[in-house]
């Protein structure tokens, strides 16, 4: 095992992970790079130590920004699918990002991926704890696929994390899921 794998380093902060689980990712990333005819150990390395693909790239805050930019321009203008591929790329290599989740957990709702949608909102709210946003995408999605504790879950946590302005302006759209979920109580 290399100096940078015997200590958790950036990664497996970023990442929650402890040393052995830092180390089987750098196995499984080494096997797999290796059927490219790349020693993948380094890379890992690298990875590992600034806790980032990004950094581990070279890849500046400013690419990062234009990348997003980018994602944003073509989910505007409709192009999902282009979105949706930008926006994985942002969570790759920029995971701490909690616009890259939402953009991407948009894009795979709008494709009905409710599930990967989840994980994505799910992976937006850990990211960014303080954050209500993560949690208004993920009601919607519970309501919609009557996951109804889940749903007072992630409805009680937008109330309890969204600022004054959060909730102006997504009041008219929380009111048909907080009436869902007050005639479930009823009903």
């Amino acid at each position: 095992m290399s100096d940078s794998q015997s200590t958790p380093g950036k990664l497996a902060e970023n990442l929650s992970m402890s040393e052995e689980q830092i180390a089987l990712m750098g196995e499984v990333f080494a096997r797999g790079t290796e059927k490219l005819g790349i020693d993948g150990r380094k890379i890992f390395e690298k990875i590992s130590e600034t806790g980032s693909v990004a950094g581990a790239l070279g890849v500046s805050d400013a690419m990062i920004e234009n990348l997003y930019a980018s994602a944003h321009r073509q989910f505007v203008i409709g192009q999902l699918d282009r979105a949706e591929q930008l926006f994985r790329v942002l969570c790759s290599l920029a995971p701490k990002g909690v616009d890259h989740w939402l953009g991407y957990g948009i894009c795979l709702r709008a494709r009905g991926l409710q599930d990967a949608a989840l994980a994505a909102f799910g992976t937006a709210a850990k990211v960014a704890p303080e954050a209500a946003v993560p949690h208004f995408h993920r009601l919607e999605i519970l309501i919609r696929t009557e996951e109804w504790e889940a749903a007072k879950e992630a409805l009680s946590l937008f109330d309890e994390k969204a600022s004054e302005a959060e909730k102006e302006k997504l009041g008219d759209a929380l009111e048909p899921f907080r009436t869902a979920l007050s005639m479930r109580k009823n009903g």
